[in-house]
């Protein structure tokens, strides 16, 4: 069980765009070069709250005279509103530029451009939030009796960079809705089923927060048939020798940042080798699908326990790993199941590198018993990407949240993990968080 929090799971949303931007980010030098021109003009600029539709009064406004694309300022001079929020100037024609703050006395952030000729001597400047709060509607719904979800807890998340930020935990009211304030962007929203299951159970939906845009979306919560974080596996399960004492597996990572990993062969044990009666029992209680039949043969022998997670491979051989049986499924059933992956990563002059680059990076997901991976159709076999986590500077903690939907499923379906990797070839992996879905 990962410390790193991983959440993910398409479920349809309906939002729309569009966004207001309204300040420069830099300010272009002023350009003492200007032509001269002797003609002056009167010009009235109001300045009015584009909220409350009220004259800003006593407000201070920057014009800065420019070119005719505005890139090139010619002069700039600060003007304070009157009582009736207006600015009256005598200055030559040409193109202008006036900033003003939208939170009286802050950053100049809202700009307004405007022509001064003999016809064109008088404008508005609206002072509209740069930023402005947005009141998205979501409806919660449970899944399996087709109802809304009064009362019902969800988790909120932003979400940036590929990395989702806690912003609060909400309860929907009596009609299964929530109404909240939010800035514009990119959030994601998770609710459980249930709510004592862990946090890597609920059901999740990506949503973007637009203007002019109604903002309104449904979460249908899957009710959930099987999770598994591995937190069982713990460090005492090592059963190797370590300078001469027995050896406690570890996490492949000791430390991110600065690089360390934990390489030594003696910091993992193998799924096949455990002499531990109790640990056997709890792991043959798991019912996972260690296949022999597999290619290579004796697949099973390259599964190996890590602290909270399963490590797959060697440097010469990959391996093979199925989920177990859902009891009671019945026939025909439609199930999700999302895992989190990860190529293993060492560490080499003092940087993580990828040993297994060409054969890590895509998984294999194969069917053991009745179901196909493509509605309608026969369809054993999906291969899915594993990224590397060194790309896009991600760090390499940050695993792959995968999913693959089984169609025509029952209790005898298991889904098998794997590489598309020939045998004898290095394909170096681990999974964490193992859950199944029913989709109704």
């Amino acid at each position: 069980m990962k410390t790193i929090s991983k959440l993910f799971m398409p479920v349809l949303f309906l939002f729309g765009t569009a966004l207001l931007a309204g300040c420069e980010d830099s300010k272009p030098p002023i350009d003492e070069s200007e032509p001269e021109n002797p003609t002056l003009f009167e010009y009235v600029l109001t300045v009015v709250d584009d909220t409350t539709g009220q004259p800003r009064a006593e407000e201070s406004v920057t014009i800065k005279r420019t070119n005719k694309a505005g890139d090139v300022v010619h002069s700039s001079t600060d003007y304070t509103t009157d009582a009736d929020g207006v600015i009256t100037m005598n200055v030559r024609s040409g193109y202008y530029v006036a900033e003003a703050a939208f939170e009286p006395g802050g950053k100049k952030d809202v700009i307004h451009k405007f022509e001064i000729a003999n016809h064109l001597l008088k404008s508005t400047m609206n002072l509209k939030d740069p930023n402005p709060d947005i009141y998205p509607h979501h409806t919660v719904r449970n899944a399996k009796t087709g109802s809304v979800w009064a009362q019902k807890e969800f988790q909120l998340y932003s979400v940036a960079a590929g990395a989702a930020t806690h912003v609060g935990t909400y309860t929907t009211d009596a009609d299964g809705k929530w109404t909240g304030e939010l800035l514009s962007g990119l959030y994601r929203i998770a609710c459980r089923f249930d709510d004592n299951l862990p946090e890597m159970t609920a059901t999740t939906a990506d949503f973007s927060i637009k203007r002019d845009m109604p903002n309104t979306g449904e979460i249908d919560v899957l009710p959930v048939l099987f999770w598994d974080d591995f937190s069982w596996v713990e460090a005492d399960w090592g059963e190797q020798q370590l300078n001469g004492q027995l050896a406690e597996i570890m996490p492949w990572y000791a430390s991110v940042d600065p690089p360390t990993a934990n390489s030594a062969a003696q910091r993992e044990q193998q799924w096949t080798s455990l002499k531990n009666q109790e640990h056997i029992a709890i792991r043959d209680s798991k019912g996972y699908l260690t296949p022999g039949t597999f290619q290579p043969t004796g697949t099973a022998r390259f599964i190996f326990f890590r602290t909270g997670m399963i490590k797959f491979g060697t440097t010469k051989r990959s391996g093979a790993f199925g989920t177990p049986k859902i009891a009671g499924l019945a026939a025909n059933s439609t199930i999700l199941f999302t895992f989190d992956a990860n190529p293993l990563h060492t560490v080499s002059g003092g940087a993580w590198s990828i040993p297994d680059s060409k054969n890590a990076l895509k998984l294999k997901i194969t069917l053991s018993g009745a179901g196909s991976f493509k509605e309608g159709e026969a369809m054993g076999e999906v291969l899915l990407d594993n990224p590397s986590g060194l790309e896009g500077g991600w760090p390499v903690d940050r695993w792959n949240n995968l999913s693959v939907t089984v169609y025509g499923a029952d209790a005898d379906t298991q889904i098998v993990i794997g590489t598309p990797n020939e045998p004898d070839t290095p394909a170096r992996f681990m999974v964490d968080n193992f859950v199944i879905k029913e989709v109704l």
